[in-house]
C-alpha cells in the first residue's frame, strides 16, 4: 500500500500531550483546508508516494520505540484513511507511542485503539470553521484524544470557550488553547484561561521558541 508524504524527520515534539518528548514526524502531503495561519502550507499538495513498508524503515532508522514517539500530521492524514490507519497499526504493533493530528473535518469514530487523536478545532479565525466535524465531539474516545484550538483574536477565544462549555469538552478530554504566534499574546490567553475556571491547558508552540528559523525538519 503507498501513502503520499511530505516530510519524515525527528525532533523534539513542541506542543500537545508529548511535549519536548523526542519524537518522529511522518507528515502526510495533501490537505483539505487553507487555514489562513497555515504553517505547513507547503504539505497541502507538495511530497512523494512511498510504499508503507518504506516509511516504516525510514522511521526506524530514526529511532527505535523505546527513546521515540511517533506523530502522524500533515497535511490531513485521514484524507488517506486507509494507508494512514494501515501506518498507524503498524507504528503501533512495533511498540512506538503514536499520535496523529488531524484538522478536525474527518470522523474519528475508528481509529486504531491505541492511536492518541489530536483533534484541532477550527476556530473563525482559521476561515475554516465552517468545516468542523462536531460529531467528533461526541465519537473521539474520552481515555486519550485531544482537542486543539487554535486561537487568532480575542473572538475566537470567545467561540472556544463557548463551544467547550456548551459540549463540556473540559469534563471528558484533554483540552488545549493554541495562540498563533504575532497574533495572540500567550500571557492574555493564559489569563482568559484561568478565568473561565476550567479544565484547559495552555498550548504553546515551543519548537517555534527553540528553532525559530526552521521552516522544515523541526
Amino acid at each position: 500500500m503507498k501513502i503520499f508524504v511530505s516530510e519524515i524527520f525527528r525532533s523534539l515534539q513542541g506542543e500537545a500531550r508529548g511535549m519536548l518528548w523526542p519524537a518522529i514526524f511522518i507528515r502526510l502531503a495533501g490537505c483539505n483546508l487553507r487555514c489562513l495561519y497555515c504553517d505547513t502550507a507547503y504539505a497541502w499538495d507538495e511530497g512523494e508516494e512511498m510504499e508503507i513498508e518504506e516509511v516504516m524503515r525510514r522511521v526506524r532508522a530514526l529511532g527505535g520505540s523505546a527513546n521515540n514517539r511517533v506523530l502522524i500530521t500533515g497535511g490531513e492524514p485521514l484524507l488517506q484513511r486507509e494507508a494512514a490507519l494501515a501506518l498507524a497499526s503498524l507504528l503501533i504493533q512495533d511498540g512506538y507511542s503514536t499520535s496523529m493530528e488531524t484538522n478536525g473535518s474527518c470522523p474519528v469514530d475508528d481509529l486504531p485503539e491505541k492511536l492518541i487523536a489530536i483533534i484541532d478545532v477550527k476556530t473563525p479565525g482559521s476561515g475554516m470553521s465552517g468545516v468542523m466535524n462536531h460529531e467528533n465531539f461526541r465519537k473521539a474516545r474520552r481515555h486519550h484524544d485531544v482537542f486543539k484550538f487554535v486561537i487568532a483574536g480575542p473572538s475566537d477565544t470567545a467561540w472556544a470557550l463557548d463551544s467547550i462549555a456548551r459540549y463540556r469538552l473540559d469534563e471528558r478530554y484533554d483540552v488545549l488553547l493554541s495562540p498563533v504566534s504575532g497574533k495572540v499574546e500567550a500571557r492574555d490567553l493564559a489569563e482568559a484561561i484561568l478565568a473561565s475556571g476550567r479544565r484547559i491547558r495552555l498550548n504553546l508552540q515551543l519548537h517555534r521558541l527553540i528553532w525559530p528559523e526552521a521552516l522544515r525538519g523541526r
